[in-house]
């Protein structure tokens, strides 16, 4: 599952000094997605994908989890894209039983970040 992936290699680059450096770069998403939306009345989305994928990329890169710059945008990139796409919402459609022809959402939602967060700072405790 991509949340549980998600989780795992957030949670590598949260132990130890980079715990509170990772949490920052989780909350730093809503403030960046407050920006990017489009406004509820029906605008249009200010960045597309790709530049939204650059701008939290290089968020992640300043953010602390990558202890060797070297590795650059692509590798930032490559950890954010999952992400960004489990922060657009689904809209499940009843009649349509493929999951992947169903509608996803242009707005970007911090939710399934925080949740990647949850998971990887606590886990899943028996």
């Amino acid at each position: 599952m991509v949340i549980d992936q998600l989780a795992n290699e957030f949670r590598m680059g949260m132990s130890g000094e980079g715990g509170e450096m990772a949490s920052k770069f989780f909350f730093r998403i809503r403030e960046r997605f407050d920006l990017l939306n489009p406004s509820k009345a029906g605008g249009r989305a200010i960045l597309d994908n790709d530049q939204a994928c650059d701008l939290l990329a290089m968020e992640y890169l300043n953010s602390g989890l990558v202890r060797d710059k070297r590795l650059g945008m692509g590798v930032a990139k490559t950890k954010v894209k999952p992400l960004l796409d489990q922060c657009r919402p689904v809209i499940r459609e009843k009649k349509e039983t493929d999951a992947t022809k169903w509608p996803r959402s242009e707005r970007l939602e911090a939710d399934g970040a925080l949740l990647v967060r949850f998971l990887a700072h606590e886990g899943v405790k028996p």
